[in-house]
């Protein structure tokens, strides 16, 4: 059984992270937090799949205590997150200048929908654009 600690490692890609909250199970948190449900990470799986490309950005995802996961970028000043919640298929977007504590955004997205998805990949493009981090890893939604 995986740890809480053990999903703060660095990932391969979206697939190999997807596996390890697949095998969460609740009390994942020192007897605590409820594991997301393997049909939730079976549709996140698919939407990433469908709509994320393999040129964007790598996130790094977490399980919530709730259930859910978090999917995040660290593209240095800015930290940009989605909060997921897997039966509801949405998500709470962030973007937080971590320079400057009034340059932030929020949304809240249908993430069964091809534009959230979309605007979503545009942000992060534009939010590298700015930072110059070009080369970092990127997504790599390829299975094994």
């Amino acid at each position: 059984m995986a740890t809480g600690s053990e999903f703060l490692r660095l990932h391969v890609n979206i697939c190999t992270q997807l596996d390890d909250l697949r095998s969460m199970k609740d009390g994942w948190l020192d007897g605590d937090g409820i594991a997301p449900p393997k049909d939730g990470l079976d549709w996140l799986d698919t939407q990433f799949k469908r709509f994320y490309p393999a040129s964007a950005p790598r996130p790094h995802m977490y399980p919530t205590f709730e259930g859910g996961v978090e999917v995040e970028w660290s593209l240095k000043p800015y930290e940009i997150g989605i909060t997921i919640d897997l039966s509801e298929h949405s998500g709470e977007w962030y973007w937080i200048n971590m320079s400057d504590d009034d340059d932030y955004d929020e949304r809240d997205l249908d993430l069964d929908a091809r534009g959230d998805w979309a605007w979503v990949v545009d942000e992060l493009q534009r939010t590298v654009e700015r930072t110059g981090q070009k080369d970092g890893p990127k997504a790599d939604n390829s299975c094994r």
